[in-house]
């Protein structure tokens, strides 16, 4: 099928969403602007892909957690908790990342589960401040919890060590941006880069 859109980002950015269960419309909030460009129609492009493809990537996705694990892994819920109309596709591949974590967490002696891990994904955030010259500095503030809602020790997975079990280091308590793009392994032209342009020109 032929795209006159670039799918790919499109497509990383639906299922980002689909892991931590926010809208579109937050889109202005995530490092790296990874939402640069991309609109509404770019997510309904990235849909119809998916589900138009679904066969071929089932079969794809399949064989990688094959290959990876070396053995079958199911990324679908019981039959039971199945939404009306089944899984789309996007919520496949965010499950099939969930458990990804899982199990390189379970290989470093952590237990969780996919809603604990989403979790302490959406909840994962770092305050922006704006140096007197110009940088940019980031305040991770993934820690701090409601203290109005008691959390159950079981729901608890610090992000700490997600990162470490997909081989990144924890980001630290005060950093810049290159530190920080070396933290969760990536790379950003310059500290503001790392910063969307609309929580930026609020600073």
């Amino acid at each position: 099928m032929k795209q006159d859109v670039d799918i790919e980002p499109a497509v990383f950015f639906l299922v980002a969403l689909t892991i931590m269960g926010v809208s579109f419309e937050e889109r202005d909030f995530f490092l790296g602007d990874p939402a640069a460009g991309l609109t509404e129609r770019h997510l309904a492009a990235a849909r119809t892909f998916l589900e138009e493809n679904r066969d071929g990537l089932q079969c794809w996705l399949t064989k990688k957690l094959h290959d990876r694990f070396g053995r079958a892994v199911s990324v679908s819920p019981p039959i039971s908790s199945m939404p009306e109309g089944g899984l789309q596709m996007a919520d496949l591949l965010a499950q099939a990342f969930l458990g990804l974590i899982i199990e390189q967490l379970a290989a470093k002696g952590v237990s969780a589960c996919g809603e604990a891990v989403a979790r302490t994904l959406s909840r994962s955030k770092v305050l922006v401040m704006k140096t007197p010259e110009g940088s940019a500095q980031f305040l991770n503030v993934t820690g701090v919890s409601n203290l109005r809602r008691p959390v159950e020790p079981a729901e608890i997975v610090r992000m700490a060590d997600i990162m470490r079990a997909c081989g990144l280091s924890p980001v630290p308590a005060v950093t810049g941006g290159q530190n920080l793009a070396r933290t969760v392994g990536t790379r950003w032209a310059s500290d503001t880069a790392a910063v969307p342009a609309l929580v930026w020109n609020q600073l």
